[in-house]
Parts: C-alpha cells; structure tokens; sequence
C-alpha cells in the first residue's frame, strides 16, 4: 500500500501523513508500538467491524457496552441492527432514539424495515454518527418486548454525505435495492443488511452491492447478514441485492452510502 492509497483509504485531499499519529494507527490497527511500512497496512481498509454481538432476552430494551475500537477524528460509526419481537401480537417498531454512548440516532434518520407475516415479527436498520471513545454504552428501546438482537457496528473513515433505501417482502427469498453512490475522495462507501425469516441453518448470498461480512442465525429462525464494499465509483442506481435458503417469508434489505 503507498502513501497515495493510505490517503484514498482514509479520504485525505493531501497533507502529510505522521507514522504514528491516530489516524495512521486507526488504519493500521495498531494501537501502540512502532507502525512497520508496508506490512502494517496489508490488506487494511478503512471500513472495520469493531463489534458484532446477539442480544438476548425478552424486553422492550435491549443494552450492552459496544466495542468501538481506535479512536480516529471524524470517524463515523455505522450502527446495523436486526430484531425478532417476542409477541406476533402486532409489528415491532423503535419507540425511542438508537442510543451510542452521546450519540442519539432516530432510526427514521436511517434506512429500515418492519415486517409482519405468519407470526414472525422482525425489524432491521441501519443509522450513523459520531462519538469519542474506544468503548460506549448502546441501546436500543422498542414499543414491545424483543426475544433477540443483532447489533453489528462498522468504524468508517472520514466519510461525507449519505444516501439511504431499503426494501422488503412480505413472502420471498431475497430482496433488492438501489443505492446512489457519489465516490467522493478515494471512491464511495456501502454498508448493507439483509433479514429473513424461516431461514435457521441458511447462508446469505449478496448477488450485487457489497461483501457479505456478518452471517449469523439470530433466533427464532431468523437469518441476519451484513456486508460493505469500499472504494467504488459514482453510481446513480447501485444495485443491492441478496438470497437466502430456507422457505420463503418475510425479508428485507437496508443499505447506506457515504462519499
């Protein structure tokens, strides 16, 4: 990696970059110690996964200590959640803010779906913004008792802008959207989440859009994934797109875009 990719990655115009200073660190994962050049940077990109963790219980609030990890000025947390309500009595909806650390997020601010079908009750979204810290408090409040959640965050690199859409079904077995993406310095960002139920034992496959990243069961037979692609070109009508095995049932996908 050369000294024009590491700026790309990490979206500077110029300016001379300090081995070590934060943000240097930040790419590199090295939180301490001499940064060794290439070798430190090998495969680094700057979108990294500093948490991913199934909430269980049977509350309308679900909290936990997330994992944010380096500290980077101006970076942007991505928070992914996927949620199975414990009751099919009626859909299950966020009643409160996406709470991180000080960062307090409507999840109207971002793309999300909430599905009812067949006694299965699931929710997913994706929100974004900023705070200090390598660790902060989460939480997440809904209007009836959820059985699990999958929070899943991404630490992303002095990112600008945003593009959001999402997409569901009441019966299917994959689920699309589009997405514009302006490349900004060093290419645009993606970051996208795909539920399904009846899905236990299953395995996402995203035929367009991004990386599958995360794959997990999240009880309850439901299925979440989440995935990213870095580094792309302006694109008006980016395609996301995923399947998963399994019967069909209600599904969704959620996608953002960061320039």
């Amino acid at each position: 990696m050369t000294g024009a990719d590491i700026r790309n990655e990490l979206k500077q115009s110029g300016g001379n970059l300090v081995f070590p200073d934060v943000t240097t660190r930040w790419l590199a994962d090295q939180s301490s110690g001499s940064l060794i050049l290439p070798t430190h940077y090998y495969g680094k990109t700057a979108i990294k996964r500093v948490h991913s963790e199934l909430l269980t219980g049977n509350s309308t609030v679900f909290s936990t200590t997330a994992n944010l990890g380096l500290e980077y000025p101006g970076r942007l947390l991505v928070i992914c959640v996927g949620v199975v309500a414990t009751s099919n009595a009626s859909q299950i909806f966020t009643s409160g803010n996406i709470i991180l650390g000080d960062l307090s997020v409507p999840a109207s601010n971002g793309p999300g779906q909430a599905w009812f079908n067949g006694g299965v009750n699931i929710l997913t979204g994706i929100v974004w913004g900023t705070t200090t810290g390598t660790t902060r408090g989460f939480q997440m409040t809904c209007n009836q008792n959820m059985a699990n959640l999958q929070l899943v965050i991404y630490s992303v690199a002095g990112t600008q802008g945003s593009a959001q859409n999402s997409s569901g079904s009441g019966s299917n077995t994959s689920a699309s959207t589009t997405l514009n993406v302006t490349a900004g310095i060093g290419g645009g960002v993606v970051i996208m989440s795909g539920l399904k139920a009846s899905a236990p034992g299953q395995s996402f496959t995203y035929t367009s859009g991004a990386n599958k990243d995360t794959d997990q069961d999240i009880g309850n037979n439901v299925r979440y994934s989440t995935g990213f692609l870095n580094r792309i070109a302006t694109n008006a009508s980016h395609g996301l797109s995923w399947t998963c095995g399994g019967a069909a049932n209600i599904c969704a996908v959620a996608g953002v875009t960061f320039s």
